[in-house]
């Protein structure tokens, strides 16, 4: 018996993407979904508008496999985003090209003109290969729909245009009395393959922008070897190499700066529209562009956990996920083929016992051709995968759909305030730890705390002071070991917030914790020794109020959540308007808060960027990271905002709502056109043909809709 834990196996349960193409409807798409579903161990997730499948569980040669039994085409990917491939158009041109002698047949039908009337025998030999070239697709489709037990559009096509063949075939041979409808069964046909390729077109643009940012990273990079440079393919750069970047050349690889310095715009990557100075030592990313100077750059990271590939990674994953307000549609669409299938039988039998066979017959198939269970599938993921690819452009990674729309629903939004509400850059005002200044240099530098990096950046350094150990007390401070020589004694000092100090037994000075005081104090002590303090100060961002202001004018309570000091956390919302905070607040007081704000049915948001920030991002309804925040906070959010200003807060929950919103009206849309068609269809007031362009037109109607996201930017710029 094999391990589980092998790498053989472990390889083939990581979820793979692949693109699959001949997929007609989102029919198309429940089936595969359900096939792959079905073998066990597997997981598996099919979308019908981002034309991929996301499977885990199964090798790719087993997933191939199994799609192709099904009638449809599977090829796995490794990078970039799945671009599908447009089919041959010469189908569609020959249904189009016959399509115009029945247009004049049928405009000599309605004006009396006989003499435009085509002969039945040329009527038949021009629909002949119109109905069985051109409408090939529906029939292998339908086909391979039947086989594994399903139905979708295919069925209702091939149906309803055999139907007007068959019967036109029988009148044109003088077998059955009557009138011909070749004109119904070509027009259904060109003006379906016309709708499909206009469909296709317009679901390839709903991922232009994901295409965008594959397309920032360049395909070669130029590496010093010894004195020269050598063009490489970027796949094959090494870490340790170093990369030489020349004004106007786009960035191959992360890396930092090891010599020159430049401007670099970052604007696909991080949403900034000004460009950032790059020095030595700096960090740099794949993708963006070097603008002013020359660079040479150390490589950091291979082109596959580049920030750029992570960023592709996530918006595709979140253009491939379903929305929960997509589950309707979807239960819906899975059952309305068959609806579909036993109205057309009961108008058929209906109209034959009210009017004739031939009526029966015609509103019967139009029936069929006007009904769109695609419009149903495509309401939801063509707006998700735009909405989440303009975010990304604007610097707002969206994790999953999901996020989305609770993005969208937001009533509470819990605000962290440093480095969300202010700079995240505290500055030193001033300090008074005498003697001690050094010691307590050394003990703030070994920590990764702004305001210990603000403390260490500001106290006089003395080299020969060794860190010994440290120990982070997670929203609370640190401790640790520090020794001045070797031999000499080594000191156990205590550097953080004045209530853990006062909890670890050291009384602190009368009047210290001074309401007057606004700025963040923190105390350092040895033992229960009291050494001194020093008082921090953290700008407030520019647009905090603006921000501030946006929540509450879209019905959305704002709320502080900090570890600071009461005093300043209440002139910090004094000066912004938020009227309800919370300070001197531990991580787990954070997750608790945030519980109790959701206690009443509120759905409750949290933006954060610290490491404290975690498990209150972990326990909301929604969870926003800001882009220069720890890895932590990042790994726990449903959005990661890429911008450094406060409104991006504001501009990642307008997106979400403008795609929610343009959900709702494809969906209203997709439903209203099948409430009003599929009746009057039955009733006998459309025409087959008519019929069969309004089903075109629908699906392309809700792709326009969500396309119009495309127009969206966000407030910074717009103002």
């Amino acid at each position: 018996m094999s391990d589980p834990t092998s790498p053989l196996i472990a390889h083939s349960l990581k979820p793979q993407a692949f693109r699959i193409e001949g997929m007609s409807c989102t029919a198309c798409a429940a089936r595969i979904e359900k096939l792959l579903n079905r073998q066990p161990g597997v997981t598996a997730s099919v979308s019908f508008a981002a034309e991929r499948a996301t499977v885990a569980g199964l090798d790719d040669a087993a997933v191939m496999a199994l799609v192709e039994k099904a009638g449809f085409r599977a090829q796995p990917h490794a990078d970039g985003p799945v671009i599908a491939q447009e089919e041959s158009a010469w189908p569609m041109w020959l249904a189009l090209a016959v399509m115009l002698p029945f247009m004049f047949d049928m405009a000599g039908m309605a004006l009396g003109f006989h003499a435009w009337m085509l002969p039945p025998w040329l009527a038949w030999a021009l629909a002949t290969p119109a109905q069985f070239l051109s409408g090939w697709r529906f029939y292998r489709g339908s086909w391979f729909a039947l086989r594994s037990g399903g139905a979708n559009m295919d069925v209702l096509v091939a149906l309803g245009t055999s139907a007007a063949y068959g019967y036109s075939s029988a009148v044109a041979a003088g077998v059955l009395p009557g009138h011909l409808y070749f004109e119904a069964s070509v027009v259904v046909i060109a003006l379906v393959c016309l709708g499909k390729r206009l469909e296709a077109r317009a679901r390839r643009k709903t991922g232009t922008a994901l295409l965008a940012l594959a397309q920032l990273q360049p395909k070669t990079a130029r590496v010093v070897r010894g004195d020269a440079l050598v063009e490489l393919d970027v796949d094959l750069l090494r870490l340790g190499d170093v990369v030489a970047v020349e004004a106007g050349e786009a960035i191959a690889a992360d890396g930092e700066v090891l010599a020159g310095e430049s401007s670099v715009d970052e604007a696909l990557l991080s949403g900034e529209a000004m460009p950032v100075d790059k020095r030595v030592g700096q960090s740099v990313y794949a993708g963006s562009l070097n603008q002013t100077g020359w660079l040479r750059i150390r490589v950091d990271k291979p082109s596959v956990e580049s920030r750029l590939a992570g960023i592709v990674e996530l918006v595709r994953q979140a253009q491939a996920s379903k929305a929960p307000i997509q589950a309707l549609a979807d239960r819906i669409a899975a059952r309305f083929v068959p609806l579909v299938l036993l109205l057309a039988v009961l108008t058929l039998l209906a109209w034959w016992w009210h009017a004739d066979g031939e009526t029966a017959l015609v509103n019967a198939i139009a029936v069929l051709v006007i009904a769109c269970p695609c419009a149903l599938g495509l309401a939801t993921p063509t707006a998700v995968i735009t909405g989440a690819g303009v975010a990304a452009q604007h610097g707002i990674l969206i994790r999953n759909a999901a996020a989305l729309e609770a993005a969208a629903r937001l009533q509470v939004l819990a605000l962290d305030k440093t480095g969300t509400l202010t700079e995240g850059r505290p500055s030193l005002r001033s300090a008074e730890f005498g003697a001690d200044a050094a010691w307590v240099q050394a003990l703030a530098a070994g920590s990764r705390h702004p305001l210990s990096q603000a403390l260490a950046a500001g106290l006089p350094r003395d080299e020969r002071i060794s860190l010994i150990s440290l120990r982070q007390v997670l929203g609370q401070g640190s401790e640790a070991s520090l020794q001045h020589a070797e031999g000499s004694p080594v000191r156990q000092l205590r550097l953080g917030s004045p209530a853990w100090l006062q909890a670890c037994g050291v009384v602190l000075p009368t009047g210290l914790l001074s309401d007057s005081d606004n700025h963040t104090l923190v105390v350092a002590a040895e033992g229960e020794r009291y050494l001194g303090h020093a008082s921090l100060a953290d700008a407030t961002r520019p647009d905090a109020a603006r921000l501030v202001a946006w929540l509450k004018a879209h019905d959305i309570q704002p709320v502080i959540l900090s570890g600071d000091r009461l005093a300043p956390v209440r002139a910090l919302a004094a000066q912004l308007g938020i009227e309800q905070l919370h300070a001197e607040c531990l991580p787990a007081d954070k997750a608790r808060i945030i519980a109790q704000l959701r206690q009443d049915g509120r759905r409750v948001g949290m933006a954060g960027d610290g490491i404290n920030d975690a498990p209150a991002l972990a326990s909301a309804d929604l969870s926003l990271a800001m882009g220069q925040g720890s890895e932590a906070a990042i790994a726990a959010a449903d959005i990661t905002l890429s911008r450094t200003d406060a409104m991006v807060l504001a501009d990642a929950l307008d997106i979400a709502r403008a795609t929610l919103r343009k959900i709702r009206q494809n969906l209203f849309f997709a439903f209203i056109y099948n409430a009003i068609g599929l009746p009057a269809a039955a009733l006998g007031y459309l025409h087959p043909a008519v019929a069969g362009a309004a089903m075109a037109l629908s699906s392309i109607s809700v792709l326009a809709n969500a396309l119009t996201l495309k127009r969206w930017r966000p407030s910074k710029r717009a103002s």
